[in-house]
C-alpha cells in the first residue's frame, strides 16, 4: 500500500531525518556528474540551431526507457521514485522497531505508520472511530453547514468576480493531491 499524500511523507521525511543524520547513514553518490549536470545527455551530433532540444538532451532521449507502469520518464520522476523508496525504507525501519508506548520522534513516526499500515484493524473498526464527527456532518440542514460542522475547514481560496478585481469570491477547495 503507497502512501497517498506528498505532504504525509514529506513531513515524515523532515520528522526523520534527524535520525536518519545521526545514525551514520550517507546518502547515495550524485548521478549527475561531478556539478550536478549530465554531459552525456547531450546529442552532439546535432547543431544547436537546428534543434537546441535534441542538441541538449538527445542522447538522453534516446537511451530514456519509460517504465511500464508510468506514462512518462524523467529526471524529476526519477528522483521522486528514489525518495519515495527512501522513505519508505525509513517508516518500515521506525515501525519494526517502535515501541506501545512511543517517546522518541522515530517512535512516534514508526507507531503512527504501523497504524496506519494495519489494514485488518482499519478493516474491522471501519467508520466507527470518526462515527461522531459524520453523524454532525449528517445532521447538518444544507452544503454550506455540513462544511461548517467537519472537524477541519476545507483550504479556501479567493479569486476576482468577473471584471470587479476589487470583490473576491471565496470557494471551497477540496485538499488533496492536485490532477493534472
Amino acid at each position: 500500500m503507497r502512501l497517498s499524500s506528498l505532504a504525509c511523507r514529506a513531513v515524515l521525511a523532515l520528522a526523520l531525518l534527524p535520525a536518519v543524520s545521526s545514525s551514520g547513514q550517507t546518502s547515495d553518490k550524485p548521478r549527475y556528474g561531478a556539478w550536478g549536470f549530465d554531459l552525456t545527455a547531450m546529442d552532439s551530433a546535432v547543431r544547436p540551431g537546428a534543434d537546441f532540444d535534441r542538441y541538449a538532451s538527445g542522447a538522453w532521449i534516446t537511451r530514456a526507457v519509460i517504465p511500464p507502469d508510468k506514462s512518462s520518464v524523467s529526471l524529476r520522476l526519477e528522483m521522486s521514485d528514489v525518495t519515495e523508496a527512501r522513505l519508505h525504507d525509513l517508516m518500515e525501519k521506525a515501525a519494526a522497531t517502535a515501541p506501545a508506548q512511543p517517546a522518541t520522534l522515530s517512535d512516534k513516526v514508526g507507531a503512527f505508520y504501523k497504524a496506519f499500515m494495519d489494514e485488518r484493524r482499519i478493516e474491522a473498526l471501519g467508520a466507527s472511530p470518526i462515527g461522531a464527527e459524520l453523524a454532525a456532518v449528517r445532521e447538518a440542514p444544507d452544503r454550506v453547514a455540513r462544511l461548517r460542522r467537519l472537524p477541519v475547514q476545507p483550504l479556501r481560496r479567493h479569486r476576482p468576480e468577473g471584471r470587479e478585481s476589487l470583490r473576491h469570491v471565496r470557494e471551497p477547495v477540496r485538499p488533496g493531491p492536485a490532477r493534472p
